[in-house]
Formats: structure tokens, C-alpha cells, sequence
């Protein structure tokens, strides 16, 4: 059995096999606002671990995507209905289980994690204050036909600071829009702000609110990366107004015409997108997920044949950080344009 020691913001097997680091270190949100941040898993033991799992992810996640649990200064879990943070630990399984995957000695993972047990809590039970993040990840590792849990803990500092501001006039008018809701607001439509419908929610229209009204403000950034107005991971969707080719004809078999008005509406909505993003970076250059839209900016652009200005964007981003995973979308959308051809035209 493993034994767990605790370690500055994380605690660490015995053996030292799988460490967690965040990155920010610590997180400072507003109430309501995503607390996301990239999580970087990397193999310690000093040798290639066998883990249970198709892939590298699905073994180190096998729960879906890494989310952790708030806590409050008292210990207690801030915890509601609808949602849950952390891992189920399960313990030892012997025998091992197949498919099995390597993590290679001195590897590493990074993916986007965040904490979400607070979503579904009304917004007025999660007041501004100092909090702490814990996020488990449990593997199974194989040795000799048997298995054995290898278990992980990170804590992260969480400070939800009071709004102040444009941001503290859009909880105001969200507040008033809850208070002032019709009658048949009632069933699942019935009860206090929550937590995650601040940013995004189909009961008040918060998205609309805020873009509409204050456009400014730090949801409004966060509403641009929310359903419905989220960056694409994969850059190469905003390419496929421009480069026709067998992938684009497999995935949107059309006739000649419908390739045309559909380009036409594309470019359009890339037009109007590049506008309220560049509106948006302009005046919040400060927002702490700025490297996200960019990405998104970037695609847009190369889309829009802009293709300088996608490069320059992308140069931007790489040299803020140049270990994101905001740097390495940039990297991939540079490598697709310059194997088309399309970085030629922008000299």
C-alpha cells in the first residue's frame, strides 16, 4: 500500500511515480467564473509505467476529463446537487486489466482541468474569500500481471475576489433578471443565480446579457469562450472556407453551389467574429484566458487569408508561453498553413 506524504501544495507517493503541477500555480477568479487551469501529469519513477488504458489520457483519466473539488477555509467541501469533483478511488485490482499503454519514463501530459463542484451551488452560498482546490487522479498500474493503484493529490490556492465594476454591474443585473423572472419560471427554471449560470445559461440568456450590455467586462471574456461562442480546438476548422481538398469533401460532401453560399455565409461570420474579438483583446488585454481567443483570432484570420496577421498572432502567443496549450494550437495552426502553402502568400 502506498503512502502518502504531503508535499507543499501537493502530496506524493512514497516512490515519487507520478507527480501534478498546475499552471497558474494558483488561481484568482471572479464568483461564477471558470476556475480552469492546465494540469501537467508527468512520470517520476525514473521508468516506463504500464497503465491500464487505450491511451495515455484515458489511463491517467479514466473518468473523462481531470476536475477537482472547492473547499472552503473550514475544510468543508463546497459541494451541491448535479455536480461532483475529484476521482472514486477504487483500490487495488488485481489481475491487470487490458488494454494496457506505456507512460514513458520522464513523460508527461498536460490537458485543461478545472474545478466544478461549486457549478451547481447558488452563487450567494460561494462568497468572495480564500478557498483551495483539490483535484485525485488514480491510475492502475500493471506489473507482472497485476495491478496496483498509484494515487496523485494537488492542491490549489483559489481566491474568488469581490466584482467590482462593470463586472459587479452585470451580477447586479443578472440578480435583478432571477428576481424579477415571470411566474412560470418555476420547475427546473425556479431558484437562485447559480454558480455556472453566470457565464453561460439558457434560463436568463447571461451570455446575450453580458456581450450585449457589458462588453467590457471580464464574463464577457469568459462568455466568448463559452457553448455557443467557445474557441474550436482544432484550428484547422476555420480553414475550410479556404482549402478544399479530400478531407473537406469527405466530411462536407456538397454540390458546387452550396459550397459557395456557404463560404460566402463563412466569411461572413468570420468578418463579424474577428471584429468582436479584436474589440474584445483590445480592451481586455489582461484576461487571464486572452492566449484562447487568440487562438481562435489566429484561425479566423488564416480563414479570411489574412495570413500575416494569423502568423503574427500566432507569434504572439508562442512567446507568452511557449508550453501552453494555447502555444502548441499555434504551433499546429503554423504547420498546417506552411505545408499548404499559405505562409508564401504572406511574405
Amino acid at each position: 500500500m502506498l503512502l502518502i506524504l504531503f508535499a507543499g501544495l501537493a502530496f506524493w507517493s512514497m516512490a515519487q511515480e507520478i507527480s501534478l503541477q498546475s499552471s497558474p500555480s494558483s488561481l484568482s477568479i471572479l464568483p461564477g467564473a471558470p476556475a480552469e487551469f492546465e494540469l501537467t501529469v508527468r512520470n517520476m519513477s525514473g521508468k516506463p509505467l504500464t497503465l491500464v488504458g487505450q491511451t495515455l489520457q484515458s489511463a491517467l483519466f479514466p473518468n473523462g476529463l481531470p476536475g477537482g473539488t472547492l473547499y472552503d477555509s473550514s475544510g468543508k467541501a463546497v459541494r451541491c446537487s448535479g455536480m461532483s469533483g475529484g476521482l472514486v478511488v477504487k483500490g487495488n485490482k488485481p489481475p491487470c486489466e487490458t488494454p494496457t499503454v506505456v507512460f514513458p519514463a520522464s513523460g508527461s501530459l498536460t490537458l485543461n482541468c478545472g474545478i466544478y463542484s461549486q457549478g451547481s451551488c447558488p452563487l450567494r452560498d460561494v462568497p468572495p474569500g480564500n478557498y483551495t482546490g483539490k483535484v485525485i487522479i488514480e491510475v492502475q498500474a500493471c506489473e507482472g500481471g497485476q495491478s496496483r493503484a498509484v494515487r496523485q493529490m494537488l492542491e490549489i490556492p483559489v481566491t474568488v475576489k469581490a466584482p467590482q465594476g462593470e463586472d459587479a454591474a452585470y451580477l447586479q443585473a443578472l440578480e435583478k433578471t432571477v428576481n424579477e423572472a415571470p411566474p412560470k419560471f418555476s420547475g427546473p427554471y425556479k431558484g437562485p443565480l447559480k454558480w455556472m449560470e453566470v457565464v453561460d445559461s439558457p434560463r436568463i440568456h447571461s451570455r446575450n446579457i453580458v456581450l450585449q450590455r457589458f462588453p467590457a467586462s471580464t464574463y464577457a471574456g469568459y462568455a466568448l469562450l463559452a457553448p455557443g461562442g467557445e474557441c474550436i480546438p482544432d484550428p484547422r476548422v476555420f480553414l475550410m472556407n479556404l482549402l478544399v481538398n479530400d478531407e473537406t469533401a469527405q466530411r462536407w460532401p456538397q454540390t458546387a453551389s452550396q459550397m459557395d453560399s456557404e463560404k460566402k455565409k463563412a466569411i461572413e461570420d468570420d468578418k463579424k467574429r474577428v471584429e468582436q474579438l479584436e474589440g474584445y483583446l483590445k480592451a481586455r488585454p489582461d484576461f487571464a484566458k486572452a492566449g484562447a481567443l487568440k487562438v481562435e483570432l489566429a484561425g479566423r484570420f488564416a480563414a479570411l487569408e489574412r495570413f500575416q496577421e494569423a502568423q503574427a498572432i500566432c507569434g504572439e502567443i508562442t512567446a507568452h508561453d511557449a508550453a501552453s496549450i494555447e502555444a502548441g494550437k499555434a504551433r499546429m495552426l503554423i504547420a498546417f498553413l506552411a505545408k499548404k502553402g499559405c505562409l508564401k502568400a504572406a511574405q
